[in-house]
This record gives C-alpha cells, sequence and structure tokens, in this order.
C-alpha cells in the first residue's frame, strides 16, 4: 500500500482523522505562502492570518463574526499544530468509546467558538491576534478526562499519570499564564475546557440542532393515508335492504346507531 493510500484510509476510519488532515492542509497553505512572502516579498501570509484569526481587540469581532471559528484553523508554528494534532487524535479515540464521531465534531467546534468568546473577554485586559485549535482541543479532552478520569496515560515513555491529572496540570498552567503575555491563548483554553466540562454530562445538547437540521430536512414521503369517507345513513339503509342487517360491519352499526339518535 502507498502512502498516501495509506493516509487515505486513515481519513476514511474517521471523521475526526478528516478533521486533523484539514488542519494540517490549512497549515501546509500558510506555509506555502510564508514561503512565496519571503522569496516574493508578497505578505499574503499575514493577509489572511489577518483575516481568519480572531482580533479581541474592542468589538472588532462582531464585525468580522466569522472568525470566532476560523481562528481555529489556522497555526503559529509546526509544534503548535503537533501538539494539537496529537492531543486531539488521542483524546478523541477515547471518547470514540462512548460517543459518535459526529458528536465529538460538534464539541470540537463549540469548543474553539466558546475559546474564542474566552479569549475576547481576556482581550479586553490584553488584546491580541489568536489562532490554534487549542480550544477546540481543550474541549474533548476535558469530555474525555471527566468520562474516563481513570485511565491511564504514560508520559515520555517513564511516568504513568491518570487522564485527569494531566489535565489538571495543563488547566492549572493556563491559569497560572493568565497573567503572563498570552493571556488570550490561556483564556482560550480554559473557556473551551469549561465547554466540554459542561457538555460531557449533557451530550444530548450537542444533538439537538443536529436532529431538527435533520427532521426539517427529511424527505416526505409522497404517500398519504386517506381515510375512507364513512358511508351516508341512505348507503347504509341500501345495504340492509340488500344483504340484510347482518352484513353491517362494527364501525357500520356504530354510524347506524348513531344516525339513528340524530333523528
Amino acid at each position: 500500500m502507498s502512502p498516501m493510500d495509506s493516509i487515505r484510509s486513515w481519513m476514511q476510519q474517521s471523521p475526526v482523522n478528516r478533521l486533523i488532515a484539514g488542519l494540517v492542509l490549512v497549515f501546509v497553505v500558510q506555509t506555502l505562502l510564508e514561503s512565496a512572502g519571503w522569496l516574493l516579498g508578497w505578505p499574503a501570509e499575514q493577509g489572511i492570518i489577518s483575516y481568519l484569526s480572531l482580533d479581541t481587540e474592542g468589538l472588532r469581532p462582531l464585525y468580522r463574526p466569522w472568525t470566532f471559528l476560523t481562528y481555529g484553523a489556522l497555526h503559529h508554528g509546526l509544534l503548535h499544530l503537533v501538539f494539537n494534532a496529537l492531543t486531539l487524535y488521542f483524546t478523541a479515540s477515547l471518547l470514540e468509546t462512548l460517543w459518535p464521531p459526529t458528536r465529538i465534531l460538534r464539541l470540537f467546534a463549540v469548543g474553539v467558538f466558546v475559546g474564542g468568546l474566552g479569549a475576547w473577554l481576556a482581550g479586553i485586559w490584553r488584546p491580541a491576534f489568536v489562532v490554534g485549535a487549542s480550544a477546540g482541543v481543550y474541549a474533548v479532552f476535558t469530555a474525555a478526562a471527566v468520562r474516563m478520569p481513570d485511565f491511564k496515560v504514560r508520559l515520555f515513555m517513564v511516568l504513568e499519570l491518570k487522564l485527569w491529572v494531566v489535565l489538571a496540570v495543563l488547566l492549572g498552567m493556563d491559569v497560572i499564564g493568565l497573567f503572563a503575555p498570552d493571556t488570550t491563548a490561556r483564556a482560550a483554553h480554559l473557556a473551551g475546557a469549561a465547554a466540554g466540562w459542561f457538555f460531557s454530562a449533557r451530550p444530548h445538547l450537542l444533538d439537538l440542532a443536529a436532529r431538527r437540521t435533520a427532521r426539517r430536512s427529511a424527505p416526505k414521503s409522497p404517500l398519504s393515508v386517506v381515510r375512507p369517507q364513512d358511508p351516508s345513513l341512505d348507503q347504509l339503509l341500501d345495504k340492509i335492504s340488500a344483504k340484510g342487517y347482518e352484513s353491517l360491519t362494527a364501525n357500520e352499526r356504530k354510524l347506524l346507531a348513531r344516525y339513528s339518535q340524530k333523528k
């Protein structure tokens, strides 16, 4: 099997894998544009980043609401992408044993959006441009840690810790980091984690919008049930005259009694 066939097979295994592949593809495009900028003096990457990243200064996000989601597709450097991709792959794989992958994708998207709101609030104090899928990753990570807190993780092939401990350490570092220069990024992480904690106990809420959309988009059947019209009194009397009272069905006898009461 060729490398491309292996990648294609891996992507077909789960929508989460396709999401990770999409993040990698966006980063490749970023890198190519950055290289073109060095060679041609054309700041194409900066133009895309300024258009898609989340600018937390003042009311600017309200004028560009799409950036509450698109900032999560960009990354600042290879290590940033690798950390997010590996963490998402590992924690989503755990969560897929309990949830359908489409629900995990919705949680990721909600985490990115809520993380954007958290970064915007932190931007009141220290405005910045925010990029990265970390908020969505933290949402998935937190949901996995809440649902499987005792799952053991081996770090650096030596240290073995429970999943909730690893998450607690990372969140503790983010709390401390709120007072560092990257306040907005830390706030995004914490907000994403809060979304993961909330939906870990209420996963049905992630499915509500999808169910409503599916219900609205479901094709209506061309067949319809038509209730036959009840026979009139004259028709009943004609049937009795031709075949006798015993030929009436139970429903027709009730109708005959009803017609008699009306008289």
